[in-house]
């Protein structure tokens, strides 16, 4: 007996949509109209055993999900999720990807400018309460650099994560193992630009005050939720990008 398996992809949309054949988002809210190379769809497929005649035939995709911006997909021990800066939506087989009360509450609260965040990190299960959810996004400031906002589920929604003195630590990549432990590898970011010319005497003793509180953080991986006996080692000479258990 053939086992159905949900394919999700998210992919820009190359069709310029306007005008009369213009509609709106199903399930997202806020994503507006369709836009020639500025739309993000989220589409899915039904794929049976390895040698289906729906395979051989070839599937469409059917779009579930459009918003004028950027989405992500990620799946992890809770399924998967349809990210909207920041805000997880389960996905469900055969359903529209729907809000959920609280998932998107504190995300972004001090942005007076509405400005879109990327994606950087996300892993747990948001649903599961209060520590068992992180996300990590990043707004591009303009001549204003980029600003790094880190998050953990709280009892009343997404909690940011506070800097300590001259950092602000967060965690990338996320790692979500079998056993239900979630890992996640330290990095650190300036709480703060220098108020001061770049290349100044004063730029660069801000920089050399940031180096040092640098190499005097704790680095390496470290164990946000579960049990785990033993935590891997990073190589002082290796910068992990990408992780996975």
């Amino acid at each position: 007996m053939e086992r159905a398996v949900w394919v999700f992809v998210v992919a820009a949309s190359l069709t310029a949509c306007s005008g009369a054949g213009t509609k709106a988002s199903t399930g997202v809210d806020g994503a507006a109209q369709l836009g020639p190379e500025h739309s993000s769809v989220a589409a899915t497929e039904a794929v049976a055993g390895p040698e289906s005649a729906a395979q051989r035939a070839g599937i469409e995709l059917h779009p579930v999900a459009v918003r004028h911006g950027q989405l992500d997909l990620v799946a992890g021990a809770a399924g998967a999720h349809l990210i909207m800066t920041g805000e997880p939506l389960a996905l469900e087989p055969g359903q529209p990807p729907r809000r959920s009360d609280g998932f998107g509450r504190g995300l972004l609260a001090d942005d007076t400018q509405l400005r879109e965040a990327e994606l950087v990190a996300f892993a747990g299960d948001p649903s599961a309460g209060p520590s068992r959810a992180w996300v990590v996004l990043d707004q591009d400031l303009g001549r204003n650099g980029v600003e790094l906002r880190a998050y953990r589920m709280g009892r009343e929604g997404w909690a940011k994560q506070a800097p300590d003195g001259l950092l602000l630590g967060y965690h990338d990549p996320l790692v979500e193992l079998p056993g239900g432990a979630v890992l996640g590898l330290r990095r650190y970011a300036q709480s703060e630009l220098p108020d001061a010319e770049i290349g100044s005497d004063a730029w660069d003793r801000e920089m050399e005050r940031f180096e040092a509180a640098l190499t005097r953080a704790p680095q390496g991986f470290a164990l946000l939720a579960g049990r785990l006996e033993v935590l891997p080692q990073v190589p002082e000479d290796l910068d992990i990008v990408a992780a996975v258990a």
